[in-house]
């Protein structure tokens, strides 16, 4: 489990519907997910404190993303605000650096 290592909360997984804020943090979501626009992404993990980002294969191709240069997979391979921490069968650990 994510919370388990990372001792931190996650942005979003299953249990989002379930919360009182849902659409805020849904709409959050979709803007990290799409954006390529690195400060309003910064932004917005400031503002939900996200310090690492999890992705698997399924998310990069279709559950999320249908193209490899999308939103946040284009920052994340063209910007230094980030750090790969882990790439290992089909999942990536991605640490948001200040």
């Amino acid at each position: 489990q994510i919370e388990y290592f990372s001792q931190k909360k996650v942005l979003i997984d299953q249990r989002i519907y379930t919360t009182k804020n849902a659409i805020t943090i849904l709409n959050d979501t979709n803007t990290i997910f799409y954006s390529r626009n690195i400060k309003n992404t910064k932004t917005l993990f400031e503002k939900k404190n996200v310090s690492y980002i999890y992705l698997n294969s399924d998310m990069k191709d279709g559950l999320i993303w249908d193209k490899r240069n999308q939103g946040l997979l284009f920052l994340l391979d063209h910007s230094n605000s980030f750090k790969n921490i882990y790439n290992k069968n089909e999942v990536e650990i991605w640490q948001v650096l200040n």
